[in-house]
């Protein structure tokens, strides 16, 4: 259960550092921009620890998931962002 919450908060600073960084507004789910980070977080941590794995590295503790989540968010908000401008 402890995990969990620890993987939760993680996942929200790293969507909230990620929308810091990339300068934009929060992702507001179900009227709350805490729950908007915390799935950004949480799918940037799987977009980061693939990208990390693939270029041969990986996470072994906390600070490097955190890293991982950061890097992965702020692919994702690039992404996200990108193909709002296409379409």
């Amino acid at each position: 259960m402890l995990s969990l919450i620890l993987s939760l908060i993680i996942a929200g600073v790293a969507g909230w550092v990620a929308g810091n960084v990339m300068k934009k507004q929060p992702i507001v789910i179900a009227g709350s921009p805490i729950l908007g980070n915390v799935v950004l977080g949480l799918v940037g941590g799987f977009i980061g620890r693939a990208m990390l794995f693939v270029i041969g590295f990986g996470t072994v503790n906390i600070i490097g998931s955190l890293i991982a989540a950061i890097l992965g968010a702020i692919v994702v908000l690039y992404v996200v962002d990108y193909l709002k401008q296409r379409g």
